[in-house]
């Protein structure tokens, strides 16, 4: 996961890609814990989040999991 910018003051999001198991719920549960561990990285700002889970199973998303899209909203789903 790399942090990325558009060079202005509210550009800033994480872009990246986790690696999850083959079997759809154990992937959903995976994924959903690696957004917790997001959600509890102190942060500056808002920042949005284009961070996927890729399986054999296939891809998943913030919005598969129930999740928001940026680190603000995805503090207070997850507090």
């Amino acid at each position: 996961i790399t942090v990325e910018t558009n060079g202005g003051t509210s550009g800033w999001w994480l872009d990246g890609e986790i690696g999850l198991p083959d079997d759809p719920n154990e992937a959903r549960t995976v994924y959903e814990n690696c957004l917790r561990a997001i959600a509890g990285v102190p942060t500056q700002g808002n920042v949005g989040i284009y961070v996927y889970g890729k399986s054999a199973a296939g891809e998943l998303d913030a919005s598969d999991v129930g999740a928001p899209d940026d680190t603000k909203r995805l503090k207070e789903h997850f507090s």
